[in-house]
């Protein structure tokens, strides 16, 4: 089929602002209207949830001129996801590392303050001639 103009979708990565985002992708799917490239970005962003990015969206976009559209016989098969997304597997991650800001604090103050009696001794013996 012939179409003068279709929508086909991109990809983008973006910060937590969503003001700030860098092109990941341009599915090869092209689509007769924007609604229906619109129905199609929930579906097509579960294949970009590892990407690098904290925020991924998709965006529709016209293209004008004469292009080809391959139909499809019938809809793409639903995508099953059986592993946690990303976010869910950091989170599960953090949660596991066990936090003691009080006790991190002692153990630094301690290895500082052994550092600098260290260095003092060896000032000392150094002001001395030892």
């Amino acid at each position: 089929m012939i179409a003068e103009t279709v929508f086909v979708m991109t990809i983008l990565g973006c910060g937590n602002d969503t003001k700030s985002c860098d092109f990941v992708a341009e599915p090869q799917s092209t689509y007769t209207s924007q609604a229906a490239c619109e129905a199609a970005v929930t579906s097509e962003l579960i294949r970009y949830q590892d990407a690098a990015y904290p925020v991924v969206v998709g965006d529709c976009i016209e293209r004008k001129g004469r292009v080809e559209v391959a139909q499809l016989q019938s809809p793409p098969p639903a995508i099953q996801i059986e592993e946690p997304n990303t976010f869910e597997k950091l989170r599960a991650d953090a949660d596991a590392i066990e936090f003691d800001p009080v006790g991190q604090t002692k153990e630094l103050l301690t290895r500082t303050t052994e550092a600098t009696k260290n260095t003092i001794g060896r000032l000392r013996d150094w002001v001395r001639g030892e």
